[in-house]
């Protein structure tokens, strides 16, 4: 699901302090709480839907998420750990961490990769992920063996696992399909080519061998 709205909480044992950004408009929209969970989905509900919130995981647990996500506020608890952070930010404040969480979620898998725009090609970030094969050769000997599984594990094991629930592409029912063309030509044309895409691979690929 696309998200219109990405909410981070910084939560304590009586408070939430709120940063919502709304992505359309890149605004920020700041509340405060006391630990109530109902509070919290009632506001997220006056602001642009749909919506999703994030909180770090903390004493708190997770009683706060399964309230939220019964109330219709899709929630998910971040790994402190897992957390990137500026070098030398120093100013911690709780507004300053909700603000943070509500980016880091906004931005959610893209995060771990940085700018998209610095890598030449598919292939070059394919290989920063490790997600190409391993190479031992010397002189006239051409020997290639499992992927280098270099890089970060998260973001290739997303990559796989869009891989295999792509194998057969998504086809467009024919009123959206025209709507697509009419609002855009080019851009379902490229659409329609990066979707047929592994169409046309996973053969050539089976056919030397080569396991899905």
């Amino acid at each position: 699901m696309i998200y219109s709205t990405s909410i981070g909480l910084d939560v304590h044992a009586r408070s939430i302090c709120a940063s919502a950004l709304v992505h359309a408009t890149g605004e920020i929209v700041r509340s405060s709480f006391g630990h109530d969970a109902a509070s919290v989905a009632e506001w997220a509900r006056s602001l642009p839907q749909p919506c999703r919130a994030v909180y770090e995981s903390g004493p708190t647990g997770f009683e706060l998420k399964r309230s939220l996500d019964s109330l219709g506020l899709p929630t998910v608890v971040g790994a402190v750990t897992k957390m990137l952070r500026p070098s030398g930010d120093r100013a911690r404040t709780d507004r300053r961490d909700a603000d943070f969480l509500a980016r880091m979620l906004a931005v959610g898998n893209v995060a771990e990769c940085g700018d998209l725009s610095r890598f030449r090609s598919a292939r070059a970030f394919m290989s920063f992920v490790g997600l190409v094969p391993s190479e031992s050769s010397s002189g006239e000997s051409v020997s290639r063996g499992a992927i280098t599984k270099a890089g970060n594990s998260h973001v290739r094991r997303l990559l796989v696992e869009a891989a295999r629930h792509h194998e057969r592409p998504l086809r467009a029912a024919p009123a959206a399909a025209k709507a697509a063309v009419a609002r855009d030509g080019r851009l379902a044309q490229e659409c329609e080519r990066r979707d047929l895409r592994p169409d046309r691979r996973f053969p050539a690929l089976r056919a030397r061998s080569k396991r899905g």
